[in-house]
């Protein structure tokens, strides 16, 4: 059981991580598009 659960909190840890840079990334590109250099 407690294996399932480090199983899933590692899935969620990555989702989060891949979830942040791709919108990072998505944000970044609509700055680019607008001319805005606001962080």
């Amino acid at each position: 059981m407690k294996n399932m659960v480090n199983f899933i909190l590692k899935i969620t840890l990555l989702a989060i991580l891949f979830c942040t840079n791709t919108f990072s990334t998505i944000i970044n590109l609509i700055s680019k598009e607008f001319g805005t250099d606001e962080k």
